[in-house]
């Protein structure tokens, strides 16, 4: 656990110190002509983005121009907006920190029905009227999606319903990309009779990559989003080995069959332990 956070800082502080945000721009072009002599000279005024984030952190103003967000330079249509959130900004009436984004009016606002992380996260203080609920003091990075009117933030963390086992086998079994941890690609583990034991099988074809180990595999049990100079995508948090300890750096399960072999794969959920039997 202690690699995997910091990992986890790790990417984030570059990240975060990284992150390619810029502004539209528009350009006007003006041309003198002086005694036969041409000048050109052109000015950039820069295009503010239409969008705000309103919270907790600065007293609900729809259009602070401080929480103004910036324009992604590489993707059309996204805004981010990076707050720190701490012990002084927190809304001491209902605990927590709250936000939402307008366009500067409380008229159009992005809040929890807009939020990629469904359900929304909410106050158990009752807190918020819409406004998306972030517990932990943090440094908080909002992206928003101003072509389909999804927010998304550094905070969302996804414990998924049914463990997943991702790795480098899927081009080999025609599962999607390799390490994809989309549920149409990873093998999805589940608990058919409630007892907390997730299980699942499924036939690896004979390993003929070059790795002296065979496939790698993990079971991940949690997802976050990460935000970083690299873009943004869902990401594994929590992953264990098959011995049932959390996976640190490098750490990795192997299986390299020598022909096409069916496993039976069961992880426990109270010891995270994963047991792995060939199928006769």
């Amino acid at each position: 656990m202690k690699n995997l956070k910091l990992f986890v800082s790790l990417f984030m502080l570059f990240g975060f110190a990284f992150l390619l945000v810029g502004c539209g721009d528009n350009s006007t072009t003006t041309t003198t002509t002086n005694g036969g002599n041409d000048s050109t000279t052109t000015t950039t005024e820069a295009t503010l983005s239409p969008y705000f984030v309103a919270g907790s952190f600065n007293g609900y103003i729809a259009d602070d121009e401080g929480s103004r967000m910036q324009a992604l330079a590489e993707e059309e249509g996204w805004y981010t907006f990076t707050v720190e959130l701490n012990a002084d900004n927190r809304d001491n009436a209902y605990d927590g920190h709250y936000y939402t984004i307008t366009d500067g009016t409380w008229t159009t606002t992005f809040g929890t029905t807009s939020y990629a992380l469904q359900p929304a996260p909410t106050s158990p203080t009752g807190g918020g009227m819409g406004s998306i609920y972030v517990y932990e003091n943090q440094t908080l990075t909002i992206l928003f999606d101003s072509n389909t009117n999804t927010v998304y933030d550094s905070s969302m963390v996804k414990v998924l319903d049914n463990p997943i086992i991702y790795g480098d086998f899927n081009t080999a079994m025609d599962h999607g990309a390799d390490w994809s941890i989309a549920l149409t690609d990873a093998l999805v583990l589940e608990d058919t009779d409630s007892n907390g034991i997730y299980e699942g099988e499924w036939t690896f074809p004979a390993y003929t990559g070059s790795s002296e180990s065979g496939y790698t595999l993990l079971v991940a049990t949690a997802t976050a989003y990460y935000i970083g100079a690299w873009g943004h995508s869902w990401g594994v948090l929590t992953q264990y080995l098959f011995d049932g300890n959390l996976a640190s750096m490098g750490a990795v399960n192997n299986l390299k069959p020598t022909v096409d072999t069916t496993y039976h794969f069961a992880y426990d959920s109270a010891t995270h332990i994963t047991t792995c039997t060939v199928v006769e």
